[in-house]
């Protein structure tokens, strides 16, 4: 699984970093297999202005599926990105468990193994 992160209107500091890693972690662990690229963008809208205006967007792409986008805003960038990960991880189980579902109905069911009973009566 790879990972990018970007920033728009302010440095990435390690601690920051540190952060997304342990949330990323935390919130996509299970399904780490099924994901190929996470991209991170954080940005500051208003600059110095302040207010609502730190905006986190998660991407992650799934082999087979759609790329699932999720964004959100909030006065804290910690906070922004908290959310996104919970939400990422709810959005991401689904998508994946939906998947996996559809796949089981496609497969064609399995013949059954004649007996060797049966073959002796033929």
């Amino acid at each position: 699984m790879k990972i990018d992160i970007q920033t728009r209107g302010f440095d990435l500091t390690e601690g920051l970093k540190a952060f997304i890693q342990r949330k990323l972690q935390f919130a996509l662990s299970r399904m780490e297999s099924h994901i190929s690229v996470i991209s991170i963008g954080l940005s500051d809208i208003n600059g110095p202005k302040g207010g609502i205006d730190k905006r986190c967007r998660l991407q992650v792409s799934i082999a087979n599926m759609e790329d699932i986008v999720i964004k959100d805003t909030q006065p804290d960038l910690y906070c922004a990105i908290d959310r996104t990960m919970q939400r990422a991880s709810r959005v991401v189980t689904r998508k994946i468990a939906r998947q996996q579902k559809q796949m089981q109905k496609k497969r064609p069911a399995k013949n059954e193994p004649i007996d060797q009973f049966d073959q002796e009566v033929q």
